[in-house]
């Protein structure tokens, strides 16, 4: 008796103070991901009522989600407060292969890049209605993405099959003259702007390099360094700090790859090389803590920590995902989901643990036998504020095991567990109103 006591307290000392007699892991080799059996993350159900979607716009004030439809060349219209779609007949069959959307820093218009009739479509937000620009109708060739200046007073357009960037003077809604962008490119098929409005990054397709346009001047950057490095680029997201730019290499190399603006050279992150599938989009939260990839191929949407460049949690659940954005306040992810015409709408206002991981660990002491599961985690990146952490060990999350606060250390020991039965955890991370991250989960399939 006088034993087993003694056991029991030593268990109770481990327990309380964080101490195991075998070995404690703070950094745990070889683990992975475990998604939940269902994608717990999607808002209730997508969105429905698209034919054919394929690009979407947020309106700065966060109210509105244009999508255009190249199925039935038209445009629908998202009210983020109700998820709805709304009644928009003026943009209904007014496109011809329409390609991209973008709306101008003060949510006045959005400019849509209709590929099939060489054109670009300026909608009025107001009214949802086309605005007349005669010198935009039929006099591009195949425009296929377009960026808009942080002042607003420029829209730069990609012109894939003459090999050019075209110049919109949004005052005018005319073409401005730019010869040194005419027919230097190779099948250019996205474009990006920098945050503070110095420069354009081109991709081009088939030369598989990036090009950088000067804004105040409209000519071309030299950049030895973005020559080579890519794989039939899809898309370039810049981060809200104008540091890095992001490139999606579609087919099968499956990566994103980083560039350094200030150089003009490519990051090397093996973290992000191979781990993607057709990965064709990237949004970044506004604090640009994290980045959102759409995987086509995958049909999932994948999580990477920008401060160390890895993927840290792939959300299963798209048909097909293509163009992915975040509302201004970083609470809400949209996405395009071509393979069933809907949108995905994922709450992401609590930023989750930026790693979760477990081992398995085993505390003798004379004939007792303690057989525990180790579990712990990282703080979430960014300005986030998270008070606690829920841990589960169902993916329907009924199962709760533990709370924990934000404040003490981020680890849990699971006690009395059985050897050969392999447990998978799930945590949740809380902040001060109640609201939840999205779930994480990780097995403990190893010994630490």
């Amino acid at each position: 008796m006088y034993k087993k006591l003694l056991v029991i307290a030593l268990f109770t000392f481990h327990f309380i103070c964080g101490y195991e007699s075998n070995t404690i892991m703070w950094t745990i080799p070889g683990f992975s991901f475990i998604p939940p059996a269902t994608p717990l993350d999607l808002l209730s159900s997508p969105i429905t009522g698209f034919t054919g979607p394929l690009s979407l716009a947020i309106t700065p004030n966060g109210e509105y989600v244009y999508v255009i439809n190249v199925g039935n060349n038209s445009a629908n219209v998202i009210a983020t407060a109700t998820n709805t779609v709304l009644l928009t007949p003026g943009l209904d069959n007014i496109f011809n292969v329409p390609q991209a959307i973008a709306i101008t820093p003060d949510g006045f218009y959005a400019y849509v890049a209709s590929a099939g009739n060489g054109s670009v479509v300026v909608i009025s937000t107001a009214s949802n209605a086309v605005v007349s620009t005669p010198a935009l109708n039929g006099t591009l060739n195949y425009p296929e993405s377009l960026a808009i200046t942080p002042n607003g007073d420029y829209v730069y357009v990609a012109t894939s099959n003459d090999n050019s960037v075209k110049v919109i003077d949004t005052a005018t809604n005319t073409i401005v003259s730019t010869p040194a962008l005419d027919g230097v490119f190779t099948a250019p098929d996205f474009i990006a702007i920098t945050p503070d409005g110095r420069y354009a990054y081109v991709a081009n397709l088939f030369s598989a390099a990036l090009t950088v346009i000067d804004i105040a001047t409209n000519t071309i950057v030299s950049t030895p360094g973005l020559n080579t490095g890519f794989y039939f680029p899809q898309s370039i997201t810049i981060t809200p700090n104008g540091q890095y730019a992001y490139v999606t290499n579609g087919l099968t190399s499956n990566s994103v790859v980083v560039v350094d603006i200030a150089t003009n050279t490519i990051v090397p992150t093996p973290g992000l090389t191979g781990v993607f599938d057709s990965p064709v989009s990237i949004a970044f939260t506004p604090d640009g803590s994290y980045g959102y990839v759409s995987n086509a191929g995958g049909n999932s949407v994948s999580i990477i920590n920008t401060a160390t460049n890895t993927v840290i949690y792939t959300i299963p659940g798209f048909a097909k995902p293509q163009t992915i954005a975040i509302t201004p306040d970083g609470q809400y992810a949209y996405v395009v989901n071509a393979g069933n015409n809907t949108v995905s709408v994922l709450f992401i206002g609590v930023h989750f643990p930026t790693f979760f991981t477990s081992c398995k660990g085993k505390n003798i002491f004379l004939t007792e036998i303690d057989n525990y599961n180790y579990l712990t985690w990282g703080a979430p990146a960014g300005g986030n504020t998270v008070v606690s952490y829920a841990i589960y060990r169902d993916p329907g999350l009924t199962q709760l095991i533990a709370t924990i606060p934000a404040s003490g250390p981020l680890v849990y020991y699971d006690h009395g567990r059985n050897p050969n039965i392999t447990y998978t955890y799930y945590l949740i991370a809380t902040d001060a109103s109640g609201n939840t991250s999205m779930s994480m989960a990780t097995t403990a399939n190893r010994y630490c």
